[in-house]
């Protein structure tokens, strides 16, 4: 995959990771070119993309994310109370 270095920052990724990181539209077209011309590299970057995906966002890392967050407000609420 081929990212903008606003959407890489966005999450958490730096370049040569899951992502090529791209400053400007030429450097995304060489980027995506590359990727297209090297099959293997391409591959590994997709395994990569969703694997990252799978850790980071599938439902049960959500609903982790979510209880934690829950949790931290409840907390908040309950030092407000007192």
């Amino acid at each position: 995959a081929v990212a903008s270095p606003v959407a890489a920052r966005g999450f958490g990724l730096e370049d040569g990771s899951v992502v090529a990181i791209a400053e400007d539209p030429q450097a995304f077209v060489r980027q995506v070119l590359s990727l297209y011309n090297q099959p293997r590299e391409w591959e590994e970057r997709q395994q990569a993309g969703l694997q990252f995906a799978q850790n980071h966002f599938s439902p049960e890392q959500v609903r982790n994310q979510l209880g934690i967050l829950l949790e931290s407000f409840q907390g908040i609420s309950k030092r407000s109370a007192a």
